[in-house]
C-alpha cells in the first residue's frame, strides 16, 4: 500500500493504492469530459472492508456497506473479492450479512468456505479476547459493531 496525503481547504484527503490493481474490476461513467474508469461497487467495498482503519473504522464501513448493498451483484462480489486478500473477503461477508444483506452473500461465502484457512479478525488490531466465531466466514468477532451512517 502507498499512500498520499494532501489538503483541500480544511479537509485532510489520504490516497491510497494497492498492488494488483490490474484485477480490480471496473467500470466505466461519464462525465462530460470523457468516460472515467472506477472501481466497480462490489471492489470498492472490497477495498472499504480492507482500508476500514482509513475509512473511518468498523463502524463507519457497515454504514457505508449497508447504503451500497442493495446495489451489489452476488456474483461480482466473488470477482472483486479474487483481487485482495481472503481475510478482506471474510470480514466483507459477514459485515453483509451484518447489514441484512446476507442473501446476495451465498457465492461470496462458497468463495471464503474454498480458500480460508484460519481464522482471522474482525478488526486486526483489537484483541480477541472474548470474541464470538463466526463459523461461515472464519471470522472472530472482536469488537461490537454499531452502524455509523
Amino acid at each position: 500500500m502507498r499512500g498520499w496525503c494532501g489538503a483541500c481547504g480544511a479537509v485532510r484527503v489520504d490516497f491510497i493504492s494497492r498492488t494488483g490493481l490490474a484485477g480490480v474490476p471496473l467500470c466505466t461513467f461519464a462525465n462530460p469530459r470523457g468516460p472515467i474508469l472506477a472501481s466497480t461497487v462490489e471492489a470498492t467495498a472490497i477495498d472499504l472492508v480492507g482500508y476500514a482503519g482509513r475509512a473511518g473504522g468498523i463502524d463507519r464501513v457497515t454504514g457505508m456497506l449497508s447504503e451500497l448493498s442493495d446495489q451489489m451483484d452476488p456474483a461480482l462480489l466473488v470477482e472483486a473479492a479474487r483481487s485482495a486478500s481472503v481475510l478482506w473477503a471474510q470480514r466483507l461477508g459477514f459485515l453483509l450479512e451484518f447489514v441484512g444483506a446476507g442473501d446476495s452473500c451465498v457465492p461470496l461465502r462458497d468463495y471464503v468456505r474454498e480458500r480460508a484457512r484460519n481464522y482471522t479478525r474482525l478488526v486486526p488490531s483489537a484483541p480477541t479476547g472474548g470474541a464470538v466465531r463466526s463459523r461461515d466466514w472464519r471470522l472472530l468477532v472482536n469488537v461490537p459493531i454499531e452502524v455509523e451512517a
